[in-house]
C-alpha cells in the first residue's frame, strides 16, 4: 500500500474513529481527538486530524441506522464470525486475574505482548524485520472496554465506549516505522 493510500486509510479511520465520540462533557475544557502521521520518506506527505469531541453526537447521526442505532452496534445476523456473548464472557473473566501477561510470543524478528497493567490493556508489537523496524503501542482503559461490553446480547454499546474515551488524556496509539511515526491521542489542544 502506497504512502498516500495509507495516510488516506489513517484520516478516514481518524475521522470515523472520532464519530464514535459522544459529546457528554463538562464546563471544562473541551477534549480533542488527534491523529497525526509523520513520515520522513520523499514524497510523503504528512497528516494532520483534529476533531473536537463535541462533534461526535452528531457524526453518530452519519452513521446509517442498520450499522449503529441509538449508539448500539449489533453484530447479530450479520456475517460477522464474533459471539458477542461469549467475547463478554471471556473480558469477565480476563478482568477478574488482576495485573498479568495474557500473552507473549517472541518469534526472533517480532515481540507481541499483550497484558493488563493497573486499569489499562496494554498491546505492545516490535517488529525488526529485515525492511526495517516497526513499534505498536495501544493503551485501552478497561473502563472504556467495560462499556463498550455493557450492550445486550449481540450488541456493543459503542455510545457508552466513546464516552469513557472522552474522558481519556494522553496517547492511545502510537505506531512507530523507520521512516513513519502513526499517533492518536485525546488532549484539550484545539491544535498540535
Amino acid at each position: 500500500m502506497s504512502i498516500r493510500a495509507c495516510c488516506s486509510v489513517l484520516v478516514v479511520a481518524g475521522l470515523v474513529f472520532a464519530g464514535g465520540f459522544a459529546s457528554a462533557q463538562d464546563a471544562g475544557p473541551q477534549p480533542w481527538l488527534h491523529v497525526q502521521v509523520t513520515a520522513d520518506e520523499e514524497g510523503s506527505e504528512n497528516v494532520s486530524v483534529n476533531v473536537p469531541l463535541s462533534a461526535a453526537e452528531p457524526m453518530l447521526a452519519l452513521v446509517p441506522h442498520r450499522v449503529l442505532s441509538d449508539g448500539q452496534l449489533s453484530l447479530a445476523g450479520r456475517d460477522v464470525p464474533l459471539n458477542v456473548g461469549a467475547m463478554r464472557d471471556l473480558w469477565r473473566a480476563l478482568t477478574e486475574v488482576g495485573d498479568t501477561e495474557f500473552v507473549t510470543v517472541d518469534g526472533g524478528d517480532e515481540t507481541v505482548r499483550i497484558a493488563r497493567v493497573g486499569d489499562q490493556i496494554t498491546v505492545q508489537v516490535e517488529d525488526r524485520g529485515e525492511e526495517g523496524s516497526e513499534t505498536v503501542d495501544v493503551q485501552l482503559p478497561i473502563a472504556v472496554v467495560d462499556a463498550l461490553f455493557s450492550g445486550d446480547g449481540d450488541t456493543l454499546n459503542v455510545r457508552a465506549a466513546v464516552e469513557r474515551l472522552g474522558e481519556l488524556r494522553g496517547d492511545i496509539v502510537r505506531v512507530t516505522e523507520d521512516e513513519r511515526l502513526i499517533r492518536i491521542w485525546i488532549d484539550e489542544v484545539a491544535s498540535q
